[in-house]
């Protein structure tokens, strides 16, 4: 009898052995992660081979983390989240989230999860789905919606107005609406001092741009090393993509940790081919400067200056017709003083 039962043993234990492989086969089969939780421990149970593969880790330093390590998530929170799937029903809840795998990579994750119950309890079930490219196109479709309204309305706005005063707010605020930056600002070289002032900004800034010292002279060096200085001087666009970690921002650079800046570029304006100031943009995402983006931008620094010199041209046209009218009307004040003096 006793031969019988450790037969018996034996051969249950052999046939959980089998039934867990091949469970544990169907799992890894799929490219979706899975993740079996179970309820009363808050522990790992099981984790298939795409879960490993979305993370970035092995199955034990899964389990070493636990659900409340993979998910950056306070242990009594899981617990509500949990028992909250178990009063309905065990029904699933979808939701998507944004990971950080151990190499640093961001992905994003559409998640399942419900409840199973058996013999010894609750488990928790949940099916991820790497959806990164998909949120990228998204996203590629909304940024190129903005990138469209953000030139648009800066056309717009130099067709509306005749003045680079009430142009220069109108342009920031689109920057920083459309564009998604921070904030943004356009500094003027003044004529007499050779530095640069600010005309307009708009967003949150924190102080920034009254930090800030640029100069297009070559003898101030503390005004032109830093995006702003640069692009005066140069007079092409200049990028920062990793802004705290520029080693010429380092004037500014508490100031911009401050203001949340993780990246700028300054965008040279001019009026009649020479520099006169710049658009000034800053991001709070390192790396926020893209070649689509730039390439609209570059754009809309070219329109904004085409606006200023139609400006410039413009206001030289008005002067010369006062000059002429001025000359006019004193050549006929002079011809009919000539007139009154002949006929006495």
């Amino acid at each position: 009898a006793h031969l019988i039962n450790v037969t018996r043993d034996i051969t249950e234990r052999k046939q959980r052995e089998e039934e867990l492989r091949r469970f544990r086969a169907a799992m890894d089969a799929t490219d979706e992660a899975i993740y079996l939780v179970d309820r009363a421990s808050l522990r790992f149970v099981d984790v298939n081979s795409a879960a490993c593969t979305m993370l970035g880790l092995t199955r034990e330093e899964i389990f070493a983390l636990g659900p409340e390590g993979v998910l950056s998530t306070p242990r009594d929170e899981l617990a509500r989240s949990y028992d909250s799937i178990i009063a309905g029903g065990g029904s699933a809840q979808s939701f998507d989230m944004l990971r950080t795998r151990r190499d640093g990579r961001q992905v994003w994750v559409q998640a399942k999860r419900h409840a199973k119950q058996s013999e010894t309890g609750w488990t928790i079930v949940t099916v991820a789905r790497d959806i990164t490219e998909r949120m990228r196109a998204q996203t590629a479709l909304a940024r190129s919606h903005d990138l469209y309204a953000l030139l648009s309305q800066t056309n717009h706005a130099i067709v509306r107005f005749d003045r680079a005063e009430d142009l220069f707010p109108v342009i920031c605020r689109n920057a920083v609406e459309n564009g998604r930056f921070r904030f943004a600002w356009i500094g003027m070289i003044d004529a007499a001092t050779q530095r640069v002032r600010p005309v307009a900004q708009y967003g949150e800034d924190a102080g920034y741009v009254e930090e800030v010292r640029a100069s297009s002279q070559i003898s101030d060096p503390a005004g032109w090393t830093g995006p702003l200085g640069q692009a005066l001087r140069a007079g092409r666009r200049v990028v920062s993509n990793d802004y705290l970690n520029d080693a010429t921002a380092a004037p500014w650079r508490e100031a911009a940790r401050r203001a949340g800046v993780g990246a700028t570029a300054s965008f040279p304006i001019r009026v009649f081919d020479a520099v006169v100031g710049a658009i000034c943009l800053y991001a709070a995402e390192p790396g926020y400067f893209t070649e689509d983006l730039l390439s609209t931008l570059d754009a809309m620094a070219l329109d904004v200056s085409f606006g200023l010199t139609a400006y410039a041209r413009e206001a030289e046209r008005k002067h010369a017709e006062g000059a002429l009218r001025k000359s006019e009307d004193r050549f006929r004040s002079l011809t009919e003083m000539s007139s009154d003096y002949y006929w006495e």
